[in-house]
């Protein structure tokens, strides 16, 4: 859980510190239109997590990530130290990236009751339609809502979805 008076790097680490799994997407990297400087908060992140992992106890070196970037190698070109890496292209489309955060979570967790990515997506595209026609209805941009309240309306639609749906996890792994 997020704290605010709590240094942003703390909160960052205490959820490295917390979490087996990351998803890492490195592609953020364009410049700043201000201070034309590109932002390397995502990057960064990575090395926190990768440096939990080889210098953590035993229980962070069983961490396990996925690396996000938007075209196959133009990582090389800003984070050329983690070459050698599997980095999973995603071309800025989030169906993909679902796919991919989809497979890679079945196969690192070894869960079985991990729907279908097919099955995730469109569940995420009748979750998108909705939200967008209640903002529509309250005359409120759904792009100007932040990530949290976004997670916040996605989660509550999914409790009120579940009950005619299979649920997108079930059960224990």
């Amino acid at each position: 859980m997020i704290n605010g008076s709590v240094f942003r790097l703390q909160n960052i680490v205490s959820l490295i510190e917390a979490c087996r799994y990351g998803i890492h997407d490195i592609s953020r990297v364009q410049l700043d239109s201000a201070s034309h400087l590109p932002r390397f908060n995502m990057p960064f992140e990575l090395g926190v997590f990768y440096g939990a992992k080889q210098l953590g106890l035993l229980k962070h070196q069983k961490k396990e990530c996925i690396i996000f970037e938007k075209e196959k190698y133009r990582y090389q070109q800003f984070l050329s130290d983690i070459a050698g890496i599997d980095v999973s292209p995603h071309d800025n489309n989030p169906h993909v990236l679902m796919l991919a955060v989809r497979e890679w979570l079945a196969t690192a967790s070894r869960r079985t009751s991990i729907p279908q990515g097919t099955d995730i997506v469109n569940r995420y595209i009748s979750f998108e339609k909705c939200i967008k026609r209640i903002c529509k209805i309250r005359s409120y941009n759904y792009n100007d809502m932040s990530f949290i309240e976004i997670v916040r309306n996605m989660t509550d639609w999914l409790k009120l979805n579940q009950a005619n749906t299979t649920p997108l996890i079930s059960g224990r792994p």
